[in-house]
């Protein structure tokens, strides 16, 4: 008798490629101890289906998760400065929104990337992902976690990649 593997899923938003690299390093973190898919937010539903693990992710923009205008003004910004623009135009926030009601006991946890100034991150949209994770009854099984981009198009700053991965482990190890 084969036994089934549980099931992670890892939604991401990204808007230049920066949170797109955390989430792929987050599924690899959990490759060893899940059958993953993670999916940019406007790929995946508002059914989380059969996954007993939701890692949710996405930039930092304006002290918290991005809005439709937050989106626009990125866009423009990377037309104007000739950077590379990944965004859909669907947030993490909308789907978190539209996202069904957990009853089965669905473990979580969620993520951000985000500008360091000084000595900390100014904002966080992990905290209010978490909180609605939370309140469409997911269980948190890890604090909210920043991942660290040097400007506002990236790159991601040196270890980030492999903080990520380590971290997806951590989480594994505290799911249930």
């Amino acid at each position: 008798m084969t036994e089934t593997r549980k099931k992670a899923l890892v939604v991401y938003e990204s808007l230049f490629g920066n949170t797109r690299k955390v989430a792929e390093a987050i599924g690899a973190g959990l490759e060893p101890f899940y059958e993953v898919q993670v999916l940019e937010v406007s790929h995946a539903n508002p059914s989380v289906g059969d996954a007993s693990l939701v890692v949710a992710g996405g930039p930092i923009h304006a002290f918290g998760m991005t809005r439709p205008g937050t989106r626009a003004d990125a866009e423009k910004q990377a037309k104007e400065k000739g950077w590379k623009f990944e965004g859909s135009g669907v947030g993490l926030r909308e789907w978190l929104q539209q996202l069904e009601f957990s009853t089965a006991h669905v473990d979580a946890a969620a993520f951000d990337t985000g500008v360091k100034l000084g000595w900390f991150v100014v904002g966080s949209a992990a905290k209010g992902e978490a909180a609605a994770l939370k309140d469409k009854g997911f269980n948190l099984v890890a604090k909210p976690e920043h991942f660290l981009v040097k400007g506002s198009d990236g790159p991601l700053l040196a270890g980030e990649v492999e903080r990520a991965t380590a971290w997806a482990r951590s989480v594994a190890a505290n799911a249930h």
